[in-house]
């Protein structure tokens, strides 16, 4: 999704041979983009770093954060602020404490951490900060009255998937489609925004069996505790989503993309 290059499994950035492999907030910074990442995850978790770092695997820390250092994004958002935030600051970042004056300012590069370390959940009592951030992170990018680029991630819908946890799937899910919310409102204002919505891949097995509408209910089911190859859906909406119709590889979402955007590799 973020190279257009199928990879060795837990590779970030590189190749199946680790050779570094340009992203797309790297490319779209040479075209005049701006870009920005926001995850329910700490900032180095796997989904963020990809559009980022260069590393043959994801559990490499200290290489994500150096890589995360000489990142071209201008928005960073998520948790794991305690490992990132004084090497971050040096590098022109600015710190905010609260995600609500983020739309206001002025600055080239700014951040906002939800956290310490992880990310506390929905169910622990997080809120809706992810679609507050996605809202006032698009207006900061907007307002550099350039063409940007936002990845959004719901995180833990697939920790919870993880742990075969119906509550957990559920309001992880209805937090994300908040988010998506914020971004296609966002898309009718502009009239020039395309969303783009889909996962790596699914967890868990996750199926409904049955519920019942009158009180509200589901009932869960599970068919393992990890990943698995069930087909993944995309959504777009905005202009040229008409390109993103079918079925087909997920390297290909990467090619749209650029496609769309009319910019070359």
């Amino acid at each position: 999704l973020a190279t257009g290059v199928k990879t060795n499994n837990r590779a970030i950035g590189v190749d199946s041979l680790g050779n570094k492999v340009l992203n797309l907030t790297e490319i779209l910074h040479e075209k005049g983009f701006v870009s920005g990442c926001i995850t329910t995850d700490e900032i180095t978790g796997a989904t963020p770093s990809t559009f980022y770092a260069h590393r043959r695997d994801r559990s490499d820390r200290e290489g994500i954060i150096l890589d995360l250092y000489k990142s071209k994004l201008s928005l960073l958002i998520g948790g794991g602020g305690a490992s990132v935030s004084s090497g971050i600051k040096e590098t022109g970042f600015v710190i905010e404490e609260h995600s609500n004056q983020i739309e206001t300012r002025k600055e080239e590069r700014v951040a906002h951490f939800f956290s310490h370390g992880g990310v506390p959940s929905v169910l622990e009592g997080r809120g809706a900060v992810l679609a507050k951030a996605t809202r006032n992170g698009i207006t900061f990018l907007n307002n550099k009255n350039k063409p940007f680029f936002l990845m959004v991630e719901g995180a833990q819908i697939d920790s919870y998937g993880h742990h075969n946890n119906v509550p957990g799937i559920v309001s992880e899910g209805i937090d994300f489609d908040r988010a998506i919310t914020e971004a296609v409102k966002f898309a009718d204002a502009s009239g020039n925004t395309l969303v783009i919505v889909t996962a790596d891949h699914e967890t868990s097995g996750f199926t409904i069996p049955q519920g019942n509408l009158k009180n509200r209910t589901i009932e869960g089911d599970f068919t393992t505790e990890d990943h698995t190859a069930v087909m993944v859906p995309i959504f777009a909406y905005g202009p040229q989503s008409q390109s993103f119709q079918g079925v087909y590889d997920n390297y290909s979402v990467f090619t749209k993309i650029l496609q769309v955007l009319n910019v070359q590799e």
